[in-house]
């Protein structure tokens, strides 16, 4: 697990996802609002690369030593564009 929390949770977002999937490497979520959606302190959401137009917004707050981390894939190019 890449998390920083205990019970954190890596999500993957990825252009050939879906929302309802449960957001594993093998079935990524499509949009980042719906991982924002999702996660809680310490979760760990990784991006795929693609250019996503999505607009997002957290659901909930991280704390200070388990933030909600957003990160594109090691080796990946991610561009986010607000809609």
């Amino acid at each position: 697990m890449f998390g920083a929390g205990l019970f954190a949770t890596d999500y993957h977002v990825a252009k050939n996802g879906d929302d309802n999937n449960d957001g594993s490497e093998a079935s990524p979520l499509l949009t980042i609002g719906k991982a924002a959606g999702i996660a809680v302190a310490g979760d760990v959401i990784l991006i795929h690369e693609a250019t996503f137009e999505d607009t997002f917004r957290p659901a909930r707050s991280g704390t200070v030593g388990n933030p909600i981390s957003f990160l594109a894939v090691e080796g990946d190019q991610v561009f986010v564009s607000a809609m």
